[in-house]
């Protein structure tokens, strides 16, 4: 929550069951992803849907032929990419479970978002700004990618553990993070980049989605994924809970010195246009090229708040149109 991330806001509870057995603390799922999330959290989101990413868990033997019995394991996995399955959204009900939604049942902004990650790389990365909220995408990859979360999507695993939030028009769609159980389960020293194959790989690995990436890593190494911030609540829950959880604060502190190593170095903010000296030109605007570093988050006039559309190139170099008096 602190690092901004859309996702859901539970709490502790000490649950107290028929059966003494599973008496203790419990987290209490307050509105989960469901429709008062949704509304809260997006424009117009009661209109939205939300998606579940999952597998099949398929028993692979039996006791007795095919009419015997099926041991829960061993078992195979069948899933599938985010991937053009077709316009019938009942080849998409299966592994993407509609949780939010439901009575609309609608999958057409599902679908659209599906189909554009089949396009080829020249042709996705047109298009994507349009049907993902790829800045939120970074964050929540750099999030897991710093957590150093197992077993979820966006960082090599199974096909699964995170959930979609789709708007009603399908433009923009937001990855929720979810089922986090394996939390710093990466090497401290590991890579910090995301590992997920398939098409959303072709995402990562556009130019400008690569520096955003980093930006967002070395903003929430600054804000969150730190010692500092991080240790006062690790003592507040394992007191809570009464556990102890400070002595993840060495992890952080190591993976928080490794992750610092691998931010491209440093490059010094200059304008290349005309040699960065003065100029003139005929008109109310003037293109204005460049170069920065990961930590440039937008651009804006002197005095406004208004912030100038940019382009980048590749991971250092931008261009901007400003309006001229």
């Amino acid at each position: 929550n602190r690092a901004g991330v859309p996702c859901m806001y539970d709490d502790l509870v000490y649950f107290i069951p028929p059966t003494t057995v599973h008496t203790g603390t419990s987290i209490l799922q307050m509105a989960s992803y469901g429709s008062v999330f949704t509304e809260s959290q997006f424009e117009n989101g009661a209109n939205g849907s939300v998606f579940n990413y999952d597998i099949t868990y398929d028993p692979s033997s039996s006791t007795g032929g095919r009419e015997g019995l099926k041991p829960p394991v061993p078992f195979q996995h069948i899933g599938t990419d985010l991937r053009d399955l077709g316009d019938d959204k009942e080849q998409y009900r299966a592994p993407f479970e509609l949780r939010t939604g439901r009575r609309r049942d609608d999958f057409s902004g599902w679908i659209n978002f599906c189909q554009v990650l089949s396009l080829p790389a020249d042709e996705l990365e047109q298009q994507i700004d349009e049907w993902m909220d790829v800045d939120e995408w970074m964050r929540y990859s750099a999030l897991m990618a710093l957590c150093g979360i197992g077993d979820t999507f966006i960082l090599g695993g199974l096909q699964h553990n995170i959930r979609f939030y789709v708007p009603e028009d399908g433009r923009g769609v937001a990855a929720l993070p979810w089922d986090m159980d394996f939390v710093f389960s990466s090497g401290a020293t590991s890579s910090v980049r995301p590992t997920a194959t398939g098409n959303v790989r072709k995402v990562f690995s556009i130019p400008r989605n690569e520096r955003l990436y980093w930006g967002h890593v070395h903003d929430l190494l600054n804000t969150t994924f730190n010692e500092d911030y991080m240790a006062p609540w690790l003592d507040h829950y394992g007191t809570v809970v009464g556990q102890r959880f400070t002595s993840q604060t060495s992890y952080i502190r190591s993976r928080s010195t490794a992750v610092n190593r691998q931010i491209p170095d440093e490059i010094p903010f200059e304008v290349t246009t005309n040699g960065g000296n003065n100029f003139e030109v005929e008109g109310t605007y003037a293109e204005i090229k460049g170069k920065g570093w990961v930590n440039i988050r937008e651009f804006r006039l002197a005095g406004s708040d208004e912030s100038l559309s940019v382009s980048w190139a590749d991971d250092e170099s931008w261009t901007v149109a400003g309006p001229l008096r």
